[in-house]
């Protein structure tokens, strides 16, 4: 059996050095999804004419990234934030800044997407705080929501 701090430099003083890593081949030019799925900036910019198709797709992912674009209207936010939808999709709706988004996603069954919803701009400190009595909420929330230290 070899030793692998043996092969670790060292330098004159006999502590390890710096040792290269090797190189990693990385394609960022291919999106994010599965193969026949339009791609995702597709989605989020699609004009209003276009976006039924990707709000009602097949796909979770699809409809995920369709909760950025910002022409969805009142019949996509209700079917995007059904408790039924993906949880993906509903912590999409979350982060979004249509006013009463927050409020449908309020009593969601997912305390993440609950803890989500917290953190939402049309929140006053009150309903904040009235949200994060949850225990569950309120750990989702301090590891989304909780300044860096």
């Amino acid at each position: 059996m070899s030793d692998p701090s043996a092969e670790q430099p060292r330098d004159g003083g006999g502590r390890f050095s710096h040792k290269p890593a090797g190189e990693v081949e990385l394609d960022l030019s291919q999106p994010n999804h599965d193969e026949g799925l339009p791609n995702s900036a597709e989605v989020i910019t699609a004009g209003p004419d276009e976006l039924d198709e990707y709000v009602y797709h097949d796909s979770w992912q699809v409809r995920a990234d369709a909760t950025a674009n910002p022409h969805l209207n009142d019949e996509h936010v209700e079917f995007l934030t059904d408790p039924d939808q993906h949880i993906g999709v509903r912590s999409g709706m979350a982060l979004h800044w249509r006013p009463g988004v927050a409020d449908r996603l309020r009593n969601d069954p997912s305390e993440t997407v609950r803890a989500m919803a917290a953190g939402s701009w049309e929140y006053t400190a009150a309903d904040r705080e009235r949200l994060t009595r949850d225990p569950a909420v309120a750990r989702i929330h301090r590891l989304f929501f909780a300044p860096a230290q």
